[in-house]
Formats: C-alpha cells, structure tokens, sequence
C-alpha cells in the first residue's frame, strides 16, 4: 500500500539489472525492507510487464490492515505504475 504521505522518503538500493527484462531494487523504511521485482517480456508487439512486491514482516495495525487495504488502495497504484514501465520499454 502507498504511503499516505506524498513526500514520504526510503533508502533504495538496486540489486539486480539485466537490460531489457529484468530488474529489482529494494528500498528501506520504518516499517523495514521491501524488494520490488520488474519483468518484462516480449508480448506480440508488445510488452508483458509483471511485478512482485515483498513486504517485510508487518506489526501492529499495519499487520491487519494491509491484507485488507492492499487489493484496494496499493493494486490502482501498482497498475499506473506498471503502465507507465509500459510505456517507457515500447519507447511511448
């Protein structure tokens, strides 16, 4: 799920770079350490991008809550964000 707050800041580190497929980086906050897998395939003429998001172990309310708010709030943000890799890969 995004953060609530538009400015909010993390550490990211790149682990993996493979040009053209692949990539992952994983980016540190108070709530700990999330790696972020992008893959991209080629798709007819286009681009099959997935991605897979880790979470750290949650505690607290945010344990509870983001089973619940994640397919909500977190999946709108994750489309747009993957549409724009989209986009970018098929040079648009």
């Amino acid at each position: 799920m995004p953060p609530a707050d538009k400015n909010h800041k993390n550490d990211v580190e790149i682990t993996q770079v493979v040009p053209n497929s692949k990539f992952v980086f994983r980016a540190h906050d108070e709530n700990g350490y999330f790696v972020n897998t992008f893959t991209l395939e080629p798709a007819g003429a286009g681009t099959k991008v997935t991605f897979q998001h880790d979470f750290p172990k949650m505690v607290g309310m945010g344990r509870i809550l983001l089973p619940l708010l994640l397919p909500i709030v977190g999946k709108k943000d994750a489309m747009l964000r993957l549409g724009m890799l989209k986009a970018k890969a098929e040079g648009k």
